[in-house]
């Protein structure tokens, strides 16, 4: 039992929880592995049809094309997540030892190859919440917790129209142009959502970007349907201009402008003007070319671009199981798995120079050229903070053999100041819980006030 004469109750204690930050550059090798996952068996590219698809449950995704169609609740109140229904993805899973407890939702960088053509895209995340950044991400109604969503540049830029802010005033985004607009990751936009835009009608279709890239296609200005837009459903010449067989009653003239938007020629998008129209046809003053003949696509009226209410995910990432889903038809196809070489890839250890039937199974790059990720990973230190005061006439003495008591007992002579080595810190019992080492003794005279703080990891 310690001598309560020696002890002295503590001034004040606190707890505090510190947030440590850590940047993870450009990981690569066996720390970040990936896998396609199918979930259709109809499915014709070069994989085992259906492998892997039991992570569509794990990730709440949808099992089938019929769960998650355009009309049903999700679709209509949160159209962005359509386009997250997917009958194939890529996972890539960062290993245990490369994350704490949380990865920052605005802070990863994925950079992969996309297509034969050794295309390099970037995908940068972002949450659907407004433009304050978001460290731990957000709800989704979809795939669940601590969600944040892959945008690039190469595919959609920022939404870019009208929204209303916290104060209920009318705002535009014009001047976001990039996902990652100064190469740093709490300055990147927030994604805008559909229920965000259609708070007010102004501000529907008030985005006319001149590209848009769905990975499923929708109608034009699907859900909203506010300004004319019609399907077209065949391109063909017309003396040397492009006529367009339509599948719906219009109102369109001669002479109004229109844009044109085709579904499969890298979503080109040109503002042109009606010069004939016939009971189901629009001939318009857009030179004829074969690349363009039996195409299809969408008419809008106006030569600003496609209605574009929302912002469209590439895909996501879980934030609290270094986990990463592209769902993005174009860029899981185009996946280029068989790049091989000096950087080339490794299934589960073994160098593959071409994947052909192989499964596409914890893949990793020897290098970071054509793969990496990159994150800001988060962990919180739960502190206590305890003060402690030695004031005068206090902890003078010392029981030590070292510290000469009979000089102190010399009314002839100073007494010698005691040397504080350590803190004992004791629970209501008198039990000593914890002891304190200093780095070097502490020098402490009967005339001298002292004041610890010690601050003790939970």
């Amino acid at each position: 039992m310690v001598d309560f004469k020696l002890t002295k109750a503590v001034d004040a204690v606190s707890k505090n929880s510190i947030e440590i930050n850590t940047d993870v550059y450009q990981l690569a090798g066996t720390g970040v592995t990936i896998s396609k996952c199918v979930r259709d068996s109809a499915d014709t590219i070069f994989i085992d049809p259906g492998n892997r698809g039991n992570y569509f449950s794990s990730f709440s995704l949808p099992t089938s094309d019929t769960e998650l169609t355009t009309g049903s609740t999700i679709s209509l109140l949160y159209p962005e997540l359509y386009q997250l229904n997917t009958d194939r993805f890529v996972l890539i899973n960062i290993a245990k030892e490369n994350l704490n407890e949380f990865i920052d939702g605005r802070s990863v960088v994925l950079r992969f190859i996309y297509s034969s053509d050794l295309i390099p895209v970037t995908l940068y995340s972002s949450t659907y919440t407004g433009d304050k950044a978001s460290k731990y991400g957000e709800t989704s109604p979809l795939v669940g917790d601590n969600i944040a969503y892959l945008f690039s540049d190469d595919f959609n830029t920022p939404y870019s129209g009208l929204t209303v802010n916290e104060l209920g005033k009318i705002v535009s985004r014009s001047g976001f142009t990039s996902w990652n607009p100064t190469e740093q990751f709490k300055d990147r936009p927030g994604a805008v959502s559909y229920r965000e835009v259609q708070s007010n009608t102004r501000c529907i279709n008030s985005d006319r970007r001149q590209k848009v890239y769905y990975s499923n296609y929708v109608q034009p200005g699907y859900p909203a349907q506010l300004g004319e837009a019609i399907k077209f459903n065949n391109s063909s010449d017309s003396g040397g201009f492009l006529l367009f067989d339509t599948d719906s009653t219009h109102s369109f003239r001669v002479g109004d402008n229109i844009t044109i938007e085709f579904d499969t020629y890298y979503n080109y998008n040109t503002a042109s003007t009606i010069t004939n129209i016939t009971s189901n046809s629009i001939l318009t003053n857009i030179p004829y070319s074969i690349t363009l003949n039996g195409k299809t696509g969408s008419i809008y009226k106006g030569s600003e671009g496609v209605y574009y209410n929302y912002d469209i995910p590439l895909g996501f990432v879980c934030l609290d199981r270094g986990f990463i889903v592209i769902t993005h038809k174009d860029l899981v196809d185009n996946f280029a798995f068989s790049l091989a070489g000096t950087n080339g890839f490794y299934q589960d250890g073994t160098l593959v120079s071409g994947f052909g039937e192989l499964p596409l199974d914890n893949i990793y790059w020897t290098g970071n050229t054509n793969f990496y990720v990159s994150y800001n990973k988060i962990k919180t230190e739960n502190k206590t903070s305890v003060s402690c005061s030695a004031l005068l006439n206090e902890f003078y003495i010392s029981n030590n053999n070292t510290w000469n008591r009979f000089v102190a007992q010399n009314p002839l002579c100073n007494t010698p100041n005691v040397q504080i080595t350590e803190a004992g810190f004791y629970n209501g019992l008198g039990e000593l819980i914890g002891i304190s080492k200093f780095s070097q003794p502490i020098s402490k005279g009967q005339g001298d006030i002292l004041t610890f703080d010690f601050n003790i990891d939970m």
